[in-house]
């Protein structure tokens, strides 16, 4: 029972700590112009590739 009731505790603590979404000076956004380079990359290929982005690239953009 104390073994159920710590490893609850301990994983709604961590996940608070994950998903802290403080406002701050920046934000993240998805990197287009990364992604743009790897995809060209991918069509110059002597190979034939096909990029499916699951996590695209992200950047921190500084808000103005």
């Amino acid at each position: 029972m104390k073994a159920k009731l710590f490893t609850l505790v301990l994983s709604l603590t961590l996940t608070a700590c994950a998903s802290n979404n403080t406002p701050g000076d920046y934000r993240i956004v998805v990197d287009k112009e990364k992604m743009k380079k790897i995809e060209q990359a991918s069509m110059s290929s002597p190979h034939s590739i096909k990029t499916v982005w699951v996590n695209p690239p992200r950047k921190k953009v500084k808000i103005d």
